[in-house]
């Protein structure tokens, strides 16, 4: 769809790599903000916020780390989301990064940040 486009007519959620500060400068400053953030503090958690206009629900998607002591930290926090909200669905969630997401804010985040707990977080429009 082109619920994500800008004033530049581009998809904003898959320019997160190089974020050009004119024609994308909401998240040219976000990524910035991040990272002034990440030289002061340990970031713990990065969520982008969505709605689905397909999928029903509530549920996330996230970066697979398979290796590591950090391997399945991903999976925590739609855990607890799980456990404490009856409309998320951890079935519905997706840890796989395609191709096609490369560019996206919890895939930039997480490898460019080293935050494995980095996610999009989507919202059924057709409700539960």
């Amino acid at each position: 769809g082109n619920y994500r486009c800008g004033l530049s007519g581009v998809d904003l959620n898959r320019q997160w790599h190089d974020p050009s500060e004119v024609r994308m400068p909401t998240i040219f400053h976000t990524k910035r903000l991040i990272k002034s953030l990440a030289a002061q503090e340990q970031l713990l958690l990065f969520c982008d916020l969505h709605g689905h206009s397909r999928k029903r629900n509530i549920f996330m998607y996230g970066c697979e780390n398979t290796r590591g002591p950090l391997r399945l930290r991903e999976r925590v926090f739609p855990r607890l989301l799980a456990d404490c909200c009856p409309h998320f669905s951890l079935p519905g969630c997706s840890f796989k990064v395609l191709r096609s997401k490369e560019n996206t804010g919890r895939v930039v985040v997480c490898r460019q940040f080293g935050l494995p707990s980095s996610y999009t977080l989507e919202a059924s429009f057709c409700g539960a």
